[in-house]
């Protein structure tokens, strides 16, 4: 669901500023498919991308597991915030 609601309201904002003239794409660098009349397919396409890396990034990066995976690589640098261990 957040990804559905990150999307909707970058693509709304952009399809926004589009329209409004406050920025414009070349029409020479898309594919010509455009959503809503104006915004490019590529444009709807990338914060879909975006927002599916961050929140599926952002818990693979909280998980105890990916620290004490972390942590054994550099065993002396890093250490493991409490936290994290209180967590799990």
């Amino acid at each position: 669901m957040t990804m559905v609601v990150a999307t909707t309201f970058l693509t709304l904002a952009d399809l926004l500023a589009i329209n409004e003239g406050i920025w414009t794409i070349n029409p020479e660098e898309i594919l010509g498919i455009h959503l809503f009349g104006t915004l490019p397919l590529e444009e709807a396409l990338f914060f879909l991308v975006t927002n599916a890396l961050i929140v599926c990034g952002v818990p693979l990066c909280l998980a105890p597991e990916t620290w004490a995976r972390v942590a054994s690589w550099f065993p002396y640098r890093l250490q493991i915030p409490s936290s994290v261990n209180e967590r799990g």
